[in-house]
């Protein structure tokens, strides 16, 4: 009896301090997050809607403003002045077009979805088997289904041609304002996996063209080409402060990434690195304020 006691006593001793040490940091945590709500200059700034607390936003170290460091470290792929030319819309089809069947299908969707790109999986009937450019598409439909049916004929005769090992192709738009201006045809040694109401057969080829931009367009003030992607090419903010007051001034090349001009076709000997990220990696007062331009310090 005198054992089940003791038990039963140190059972509710244990759940006595193990409550008061659960009070203790509830009162402990509540007690910080108060001061830190009284005495973050930031949270403070939040709170009161004012800018944020940087003593002094427009002080950067030499190193980052420095144009005479910047050309040092510029590559023998880029311009110092942006005078390169932006690449062709055919161009930038085609290249897209050359990685679009190295890309899962899933991600083919997005490819289309982001460059505003319309993409059928065809064989050489003109059975389209994928519309990546429509999430609900099970297969069953031809060509004309997708283009004015001037175009789809020549289209399905082309096609034909390139599924079968032939060179790639534009095709010009008979009556561009019933459809796309022109369109791009490929082979396509990766069709994917066969969906239930496919109809074509191999070889296959994957026709692209280009859609029309929303009609809800961004405001002319914008910087964005493609929404949270690129910008206009060739633009420039200066002078303006960001939302944590810091004064931006910063130029976007051929491409639509801030940095100098991209030289294009690649020279010799040079080695590019693309960085993917978010605002981590594209905010900055200047270009060579910027995570990717640190990089060549390195």
């Amino acid at each position: 009896m005198k054992r089940l006691f003791r038990v039963g006593f140190a059972a509710v001793a244990l759940v006595f301090w193990l409550v008061v040490l659960a009070l203790g940091l509830e009162v402990w945590e509540r007690w910080r997050w108060e001061r830190v709500g009284k005495t973050n200059p930031f949270v403070l700034s939040r709170v009161r809607q004012t800018g944020w607390p940087l003593a002094a936003p427009d002080d950067f170290s030499p190193e980052l403003t420095d144009p005479a460091l910047r050309a040092a470290r510029r590559g023998a792929g880029q311009s110092a002045q942006p005078d390169q030319p932006v690449p062709d819309d055919r161009v930038l089809l085609a290249n897209r077009a050359a990685h679009f069947q190295r890309l899962a299908h899933w991600e083919r969707f997005i490819v289309c979805d982001i460059y505003r790109v319309s993409a059928w999986l065809t064989d050489g009937r003109g059975n389209v088997d994928k519309a990546y450019s429509e999430s609900d598409y099970t297969g069953g439909k031809v060509l004309d289904a997708f283009a004015p049916a001037a175009d789809a004929y020549r289209l399905t005769g082309l096609v034909q041609s390139v599924a079968a090992g032939g060179a790639p192709a534009f095709v010009e738009a008979g009556n561009p304002a019933q459809g796309p201006p022109w369109y791009y045809v490929a082979q396509c040694d990766d069709p994917g996996e066969k969906m239930a109401g496919a109809k074509g057969e191999p070889p296959y080829a994957l026709v692209l063209a280009p859609r029309p931009a929303p009609a809800t367009e961004a405001s002319p003030e914008s910087l964005w080409d493609v929404d949270f992607y690129s910008y206009k090419p060739h633009t420039r903010r200066a002078d303006q402060r960001n939302v944590l007051g810091v004064l931006e001034d910063f130029q976007v090349n051929n491409l639509g990434l801030r940095d100098d001009d991209v030289i294009l076709p690649k020279p010799a000997g040079v080695r590019r690195i693309v960085c993917v990220g978010a605002s981590t990696t594209e905010e900055g007062p200047t270009n060579d304020a910027l995570i990717p331009t640190s990089l060549r310090r390195c």
